[in-house]
């Protein structure tokens, strides 16, 4: 590459795009006066689309071609096209040039064809061509001429205004449609001119409005036809009750068809015709051919088209009353449901309901009412009478209340398999028997009259009930017993005390207090085991027995191991397995007896560990050997007891308050760590007041009671498996010597839940 002479490239000179993107590049200056490319969001190329979107206005110097010239006007503002000069769409004659909305002209148009459309406005003076025996004055519409009559091949609208008062047609001369004449709106006939019918004039239709006010319809000189196959003549006014249809003269309606003729003139309607209608007003005197059959009081009817009757349907009519004599059987056949009812001389049968204000049967017992099946309640067909062979069921609300039954086995059943049905039986007194949803209840009103009593077959109390003095007997001799009833006795059982322990049972006796006048044997085991529920039956072991020690009083053996539990919770173990060696646990209550001097009011507010249990002397401003306890089981402190030597000057409340303070070092947080590094305080006791000089005061930590007050204690005082507890003590106001004084006395109480001796904490 020796040959080649080194190029300098000038970075400022370095084109390159800018702007959005698809954006189009024009030149422009940078900052430094160099020239650089740029683009603009009002100018740019769609790829994705291939289109080219200018916002902004353009201005084209030369020609604009374009297959397709879309205007969209967004914002509906008018868009004008102006320039001088013609202007000239399409270039063939099948161009279409199309315009939606107005178009205005103000100079002429012109056209080497026709010009249509649906309305041309204006007097139509300056159209030429058109023939003299038409002129056009004060139309529009659309039209096409011709020569010759004035001839449309589409509508003609004559006047200038929709009204046809205002919008007035002159036709000076008659005007001639060969084809027929179509009006699409009104054709009005001036008042008092004639709709001229024929060439000479013979029939009219005007509006008399001079004289009469009708309108008039004269027919020729032989007369008026109306044809039609129905003719109404109808008017509002008829509605009115004092308006009539008024024709003068008679009206001869002839049926072509039957050669007939009907006549209605002012005295008569008479027709060779059948007269018909819904009513026929009149007394009927002048009607004939109308003949009753049979005699009289027979009832009428249909018998081969003219009226007969028979003596063995009459109406026998009296004074005040009238009734209907069958002779023989009444059939009633209801052809719908192919059913009959008969009513003959010995009963009424039908196989549809037969219903009745009531129903009535001729006294004594053969005064029967026979049903197939069923009795019915009308209008509530779930509520019936179900009669089977031997059986009788009542059903109210599809419910089956009560079933009798002779078949076999009789039975009286109520209520069978119906839940949620109340059955009562009453007394004098009220409820005296309830089968409800929860069960059978005896004098439910609690009505001190119904007694409740069963009898066996030598005892007449068997079971007794007083429901006044609300006591129970069984096996009673008598109502009430000998002796006369106790103030609270409830039950009362009678019986023989004298075969305790031998083949015959013995009957225990209860009287207020539960008596019993022997020993209470078990049903199960050996004499002194306690009995227990062993799978529904009584059961027993020797492992627990209640015995009688030398000097008369019992105790109660147990033979193993020992658990009392509360819930899920154990409470209380005694182990007699070869490892327990008979131990107790459970939630045992321990106390410390320990004490501390304390005679610097600086030491006493800044707050000293005293010793639990160990040294009853020294404090120390950091937990050690000496003031701290390892706990072999979980558990938390109960209370506090204390006795404070110190004078009342330096117990004075308004110089600061004793506070306790349970610290304690989780087993988990001790790993690795000093006691004073592992250490939280988990409850704080801060009291309201001194005990006072030589006075015992105390804290219930657990119930929040004693001279501290319980609104002053915060925290939980509880402590896990193997961790570390201290307790911390701080007082006063260093200025002024408040302390506890010399030999403070303090008994803490603990309570540790010896059923879990285990250190829980991870990797311990």
């Amino acid at each position: 590459m020796a040959e080649f002479s080194w190029a300098y490239i000038d970075s400022s000179a370095i084109l390159s795009a800018s702007g959005p993107t698809g954006s189009i590049q024009y030149r422009v200056a940078d900052a430094s006066g160099n020239t650089a490319v740029s683009g603009t969001q009002n100018f740019v190329f769609h790829t994705a689309s291939s289109l080219l979107a200018i916002t902004g206005s353009v201005e084209i110097s030369g020609t604009l071609t374009a297959n397709q010239y879309n205007i969209n006007v967004v914002d509906k503002t008018v868009t004008n096209l102006s320039a001088s000069g013609d202007t000239i769409f399409g270039d063939t004659a099948d161009d279409t040039h199309q315009f939606t909305g107005s178009v205005t002209v103000q100079g002429a148009i012109s056209s080497s064809l026709n010009i249509s459309g649906s309305s041309f406005y204006g007097d139509g003076s300056n159209l030429t061509a058109t023939p003299d025996q038409t002129t056009i004055t004060g139309s529009r519409g659309q039209f096409n001429t011709t020569t010759g009559l004035f001839i449309t091949s589409g509508n003609v609208h004559l006047g200038t205004a929709a009204s046809i008062i205002s919008g007035v047609t002159t036709v000076s001369s008659r005007l001639t449609a060969s084809q027929g004449a179509q009006f699409n709106q009104q054709v009005v006939i001036i008042d008092d001119k004639n709709l001229v019918f024929g060439t000479g004039g013979d029939s009219i239709i005007k509006y008399d409005e001079a004289s009469s006010d009708n309108l008039v319809v004269s027919g020729s000189a032989t007369g008026l036809t109306l044809m039609g196959a129905t003719i109404n003549v109808n008017s509002p006014s008829l509605l009115a009750s004092n308006t009539d249809v008024i024709i003068t003269g008679s009206v001869i309606i002839t049926g072509s068809a039957n050669e007939a003729t009907t006549t209605i003139n002012k005295t008569h309607v008479s027709s060779s015709l059948n007269i018909s209608g819904s009513a026929f007003y009149g007394d009927g005197s002048k009607l004939t051919g109308i003949q009753p059959g049979g005699s009289t009081t027979e009832i009428q009817f249909n018998n081969a088209g003219a009226f007969g009757a028979s003596p063995r349907a009459t109406l026998a009519v009296g004074a005040s009353t009238a009734a209907l004599v069958i002779t023989g059987s009444v059939t009633v056949t209801g052809s719908a449901l192919n059913t009959t009812t008969v009513i003959n001389g010995t009963h009424l049968s039908s196989s549809l309901n037969i219903s009745g204000s009531s129903l009535y049967a001729e006294d004594g017992f053969y005064g029967n009412i026979s049903v197939p099946r069923f009795v019915i309640h009308e209008g509530d067909a779930d509520t019936y009478l179900d009669f089977t062979d031997d059986k009788l069921t009542v059903k109210v609300g599809n419910r089956e209340f009560l079933t009798i039954t002779e078949a076999g086995t009789d039975t009286f059943v109520i209520n069978r398999l119906e839940g949620a049905i109340e059955t009562t039986i009453n007394s004098d007194n009220g409820d005296a028997l309830n089968v409800k949803v929860g069960g059978v209840v005896i004098n439910d009103a609690g009505m001190p009259g119904h007694d409740f009593r069963v009898e066996s077959n030598q005892k007449q109390n068997a079971i007794y009930l007083d429901a006044d003095l609300q006591y129970v007997h069984l096996l009673a001799d008598n109502a009430t017993p000998a002796g006369g009833l106790g103030a609270d006795m409830a039950l009362f059982v009678s019986g023989t005390v004298g075969s305790k322990n031998t083949s015959v049972r013995g009957t225990a006796v209860f009287g207020g207090d539960m008596v019993v006048s022997g020993n209470l044997y078990g049903a199960y085991g050996n004499s002194g085991e306690i009995q227990f529920n062993n799978g529904g039956a009584f059961g027993a072991s020797p492992s627990a027995t209640v015995v009688t020690t030398p000097d008369g009083s019992s105790m109660l053996t147990l033979t193993g191991s020992l658990q009392v539990v509360s819930g899920s919770t154990k409470v209380l173990q005694v182990d007699s397995s070869a490892l327990g060696l008979g131990e107790v646990r459970g939630r045992m209550v321990q106390h410390i007896r320990t004490g501390f001097s304390l005679t610097n009011g600086s030491l006493a507010a800044t707050g000293r560990y005293v010793s639990i249990g160990g040294n009853a002397v020294a404090v120390s401003a950091t937990p050690n050997q000496v003031n701290c306890m390892i706990t072999p089981f979980s558990g938390r402190l109960i209370s506090i007891m204390y006795h404070m030597p110190a004078a009342a000057a330096k117990q004075d409340p308004s110089k600061g308050q004793p506070q306790w303070q349970l610290r304690v070092g989780d087993v988990n947080a001790l790993k690795g760590q000093t006691f004073a590094s592992a250490f939280s305080t988990v409850g704080q006791i801060t009291a309201s007041s001194w005990p006072g000089e030589n006075i015992i005061g105390g804290v219930d930590i657990q119930t929040k009671v004693g001279s501290l007050h319980g609104n002053n204690i915060t925290g939980s005082f509880s402590f896990g498996t193997g961790s570390v507890v201290a307790l911390f003590f701080k007082s006063g106001d260093a200025s002024n010597n408040n302390y506890p004084g010399d030999g403070a006395t303090f008994t803490t109480v603990w309570e540790f839940d010896q059923l879990n001796p285990y250190i829980t904490g991870s990797g311990n």
